[in-house]
């Protein structure tokens, strides 16, 4: 139990208190303060979205003259609002994170740079036997595109066109995959020749 008791402190001493009443999800959780000179444990807050209450809990103490609870909602584009059992009010807008991720667009460049360059070496190489490995090799790299782009690894967020933008990058990465794969098969086929055999004159 007592281990128990320190895992918990621990964990809510790891939150950091949340930048001010805009955060992104990236944010989340973190730890709303609230000034309090009382004992934190016999007031609550109630937390709601635009409409309707989510959860009330208890606040706890903090250092100094505080309480506090901790914030986990994440849903972007989004204002929860805090009614604490004392009457004072908050609230908090989670935005959307930032649009473009460089590290993300890194890895998608990495990835594209390498699909493109199989691809071309299969179009070089058509009438060898060898496009078809580069042309797997590049469908492999789309297949790789399409299955971390589904995982939530987005290239770009929070942009839609109908659907999500992201819907699109995948549905590029699956095509590519058919078109290098049926590519170099194709290719292969066509320039295939078979070996002679070197004893076929003899028979």
């Amino acid at each position: 139990m007592p281990l128990l008791f320190f895992f918990f402190i621990s964990f809510a001493s790891s939150l950091e208190e949340c930048p001010g009443e805009t955060v992104t999800a990236d944010d989340v959780p973190c730890l709303v303060l609230l000034p309090y000179d009382g004992n934190c444990a016999e007031e609550n807050v109630s937390v709601f979205n635009s409409s309707d209450l989510l959860y009330k809990i208890p606040l706890t103490n903090y250092t100094g003259s505080q309480c506090y609870f901790s914030f986990n909602q994440s849903q972007t584009n989004q204002t929860y609002a805090f009614l604490y059992s004392t009457k004072d009010t908050g609230n908090i807008l989670v935005e959307v994170n930032d649009m473009i991720d460089i590290f993300h667009v890194m890895v998608y460049a990495a990835l594209g740079l390498l699909g493109l360059a199989f691809m071309v070496f299969m179009h070089i190489f058509q009438e060898d036997d060898t496009s078809i490995v580069y042309g797997f090799l590049s469908g492999a790299v789309w297949i790789v595109v399409a299955a971390i782009n589904i995982s939530g690894f987005h290239l770009i967020r929070g942009v839609t066109f109908i659907v999500d933008v992201n819907y699109y990058i995948t549905a590029i990465a699956v095509i590519l995959t058919i078109y290098t794969g049926a590519a170099s098969y194709f290719f292969y086929k066509n320039n295939y020749k078979p070996k002679e055999n070197p004893y076929g004159m003899r028979q």
